[in-house]
């Protein structure tokens, strides 16, 4: 017993003057200069699903932001995930049938904003704009620095013509989107 009882007064007294007080300062110092904010701790950048459904007018108007092609402007609403009720608004810049640009702008109702622009653009037999790839290019509110791609698939209606050049005036839309958003 008396042997168990040296043996642990030993290996005590050799444990605390194997500790410094120079390490247990430079671990102190270590860790005051890691800064944690409330911010740090509670932001998660996670990738998630993203689908949204929307409906809604196309229409031409006077190529401001299209350096000569011709502008289209889409207005609509619909739902999207984390984002709930949203408003749509968007610019097509076209040279038909071939050249196609697009950039839509989701609206939440807390105004969180998240713009995407197309990578790829698809027609239907018609050749009339069917769908997409989108990528994410700006954000705001919890959408700010989000990334992603969205693949959407369209239904246009063309409600009016140019009666001499026969180029779509005026529709309406349809579409649903589903990719993924990262925040």
């Amino acid at each position: 017993m008396k042997t168990r009882f040296l043996f642990l007064v030993l290996f005590s007294a050799l444990l605390f003057t194997g500790c410094s007080t120079e390490n247990e300062e430079d671990f102190l110092i270590e860790s005051s200069s890691s800064k944690l904010s409330k911010e740090n701790l509670t932001t998660k950048v996670v990738t998630r699903p993203f689908k949204f459904k929307a409906s809604g007018d196309w229409f031409i108007v006077e190529s401001t932001e299209c350096n000569g092609l011709i502008q289209y402007t889409i207005v609509g609403n619909g739902n999207a995930t984390h984002m709930g009720a949203i408003d749509i608004e968007g610019k097509i810049c076209s040279f038909p049938p071939d050249l196609h640009f697009l950039t839509v702008k989701f609206t939440a109702a807390n105004g969180d904003q998240l713009t995407m622009e197309s990578v790829e653009v698809f027609f239907n037999e018609d050749g009339l704009y069917a769908g997409g790839v989108f990528n994410c290019v700006e954000g705001t509110g919890r959408f700010e620095n989000a990334t992603g791609s969205v693949m959407v698939n369209e239904f246009i209606t063309i409600t009016d013509f140019d009666q001499e050049t026969g180029l779509p005036l005026a529709g309406i839309f349809a579409n649903k989107g589903n990719g993924t958003v990262t925040y």
